[in-house]
C-alpha cells in the first residue's frame, strides 16, 4: 500500500484466486481501469530521483 496507494487494486500476493479476481475485474471494468491508469503516474511520481534525493537531504540537514 506504501507503493501503489490508491492506484491498484491490493490483494494478497500468496492468494491465486484473489489475484485471478483482481485480474477479472480489471479486465471487465474499463472506467476501473482508466481511473487506475490515471492514478498511476500521479502516485509513480511520488518516488521520482528528485524528490527522493530532498527527503534524504532533509534527513541530514536534521542532524548536522
Amino acid at each position: 500500500p506504501e507503493v501503489v496507494a490508491d492506484a491498484a487494486l491490493m490483494v494478497d500476493p500468496y492468494d491465486a484466486s484473489a489475484i485471478a479476481a483482481a485480474i477479472r475485474e480489471i479486465d471487465a471494468d474499463c472506467d476501473l481501469r482508466a481511473d487506475l491508469a490515471a492514478r498511476g503516474p500521479t502516485q509513480a511520481q511520488r518516488f521520482a530521483p528528485e524528490l527522493y534525493r530532498e527527503r534524504l537531504q532533509a534527513v541530514y540537514d536534521r542532524f548536522l
